[in-house]
């Protein structure tokens, strides 16, 4: 059997991440933003993933949101 990744673009409506964007106190990436690209770089080079988002976040509040979302 073979998996294909899903799309996170497509499994993550535009709308949800701009709310989620407006009620974080820290960044939030999402591809196509600038600083996307070398943030979801991980040490490992095999490893290639593209999150739907990427959360900088600054205390727990930011990490319960995020996880909320999630």
């Amino acid at each position: 059997m073979i998996v294909q990744p899903l799309d996170s673009v497509t499994m993550t409506d535009a709308g949800a991440l701009g709310e989620l964007r407006a009620t974080m106190g820290c960044e939030l990436l999402a591809p196509g933003d600038p600083g996307y690209e070398q943030a979801r770089r991980v040490w490992n080079g095999q490893v290639d993933r593209r999150p739907a988002a990427i959360a900088r976040v600054r205390g727990t509040a930011d990490v319960a949101l995020a996880l909320q979302f999630a």
